[in-house]
């Protein structure tokens, strides 16, 4: 009973720690899709400012539209070899 208890336990965090990566390639996809937008002008303050100001003016039917859409936004631009993962993975690392 423990050894089962010890092994979910160590089950958990090794999902705790996949989460965690995942959110962290979130974030640099982000930061690189921000970067190619805003290009000599960004900045994490410039993205995230554009981003709340365009959200909090948006209408109700804009923003509806953009949650349908962001699931199939850049879904080209992911990751998708081995090779690239492996690449990401290496940046997390650094």
């Amino acid at each position: 009973m423990t050894n089962k208890l010890s092994q979910i336990e160590g089950r958990i965090e090794v999902l705790k720690k996949k989460r965690e990566k995942i959110q962290i390639q979130q974030a640099l996809s982000f930061t690189k899709e921000a970067q190619k937008i805003l290009k000599e002008d960004f900045s994490t303050e410039a993205a995230l400012l554009t981003l709340s100001e365009s959200w909090n003016k948006a209408s109700e039917q804009q923003r509806k539209e953009w949650q349908k859409r962001a699931p199939h936004f850049r879904l080209s631009d992911q990751p998708s070899s081995k090779k690239n993962q492996l690449t990401a993975e290496a940046d997390l690392e650094v």
